[in-house]
């Protein structure tokens, strides 16, 4: 729950993939996790 406070994200979400048609669960705790690991969270989340 702190992570979404802190992100303004939702915990779970799911959003549409064109080049594969289906759909993608994005978990703000993978976006959390992806910044610690150096990266900037990217693509995860989709806007």
């Amino acid at each position: 729950m702190m992570l979404e406070l802190l992100s303004g994200e939702e915990s779970l979400k799911y959003r549409y993939e064109k080049s594969t048609g289906d759909f993608e669960r994005t978990l703000v705790i993978e976006i959390a996790k992806a910044v610690v690991d150096g990266g900037d969270g990217g693509d995860v989340g989709g806007g």
